[in-house]
């Protein structure tokens, strides 16, 4: 009975020794690389491009404001407040809505050499019809605004035009991959890697700015061109 049991506990070690065996071998054999993986590991043909649009601005941003100085700190609020009031209704008149007027600044300081305060009031000012930016910034200087600057020109809806960027960077990044695989001897294979930036900003306009309403010469203002622009970064297998 003795010898019996000895025997099927030697079997069970056996059993669980190649158990052991099996699932070790299991755990260190190497996972199966995925298809990005492999191609990685072979290597690939990486470029960079952009692609660019021209268009008209339909957007234009300025800051108008006043200040006023004077040796009473009310006075001076005074002053600044009444005149950016008489701002803000002559260019609500000329067709600016109430949301695209924002506070970008108020400040209030002392010069100790001329020992006076002088108080700053300037807004945003988000003016859509570009036609008229002329005739708008004219009447701001009428109504009494002695601070313009910061205007720049921007697109306000740019989907339309990133997509042609983006369409014409692609092409550009796809003809740059064909080139580089002939001169290299290679063969193009898939696409396996992409990714883009976009990159445009507000034009900003230098020209000086500020004429007196009684000059008979309209200030002249010039929103030119952007460039929209969308840059890519692709990447193609080399086929083996």
């Amino acid at each position: 009975m003795r010898t019996t049991v000895m025997t099927m506990t030697a079997g069970a070690v056996a059993i669980v020794l190649a158990l052991g065996i099996y699932r070790a071998g299991a755990a260190s054999a190497p996972p199966t690389p995925t298809a990005q993986a492999q191609e990685e590991q072979r290597g690939g043909i990486s470029v960079s491009s952009e692609g660019t649009v021209e268009a008209k601005p339909d957007t234009a941003h300025i800051n108008l404001g006043f200040m006023a100085e004077n040796a009473s700190v009310a006075v001076a609020h005074q002053q600044a407040a009444e005149q950016m009031d008489a701002v803000v209704q002559r260019i609500t008149a000329l067709g600016v809505a109430a949301k695209d007027m924002q506070t970008a600044n108020y400040s209030i300081y002392r010069d100790q050499e001329r020992k006076v305060f002088v108080v700053s009031n300037d807004v945003r000012v988000v003016i859509r019809d570009i036609q008229a930016s002329s005739k708008l910034l004219d009447g701001a200087v009428a109504a009494g605004a002695n601070s313009v600057s910061g205007i720049s020109f921007t697109i306000e809806d740019r989907a339309a035009l990133e997509k042609q960027a983006r369409e014409k960077a692609m092409q550009n990044a796809r003809e740059k991959a064909v080139e580089l695989a002939r001169l290299g001897d290679v063969t193009l294979g898939t696409l396996i890697a992409i990714t883009e930036s976009a990159h445009s900003g507000p034009i900003p306009y230098d020209e000086a700015m500020g004429r007196s309403a009684a000059v008979d010469v309209a200030t002249p203002v010039k929103p030119g061109e952007l460039t929209v622009r969308m840059s890519v970064n692709v990447t193609y297998a080399i086929e083996q």
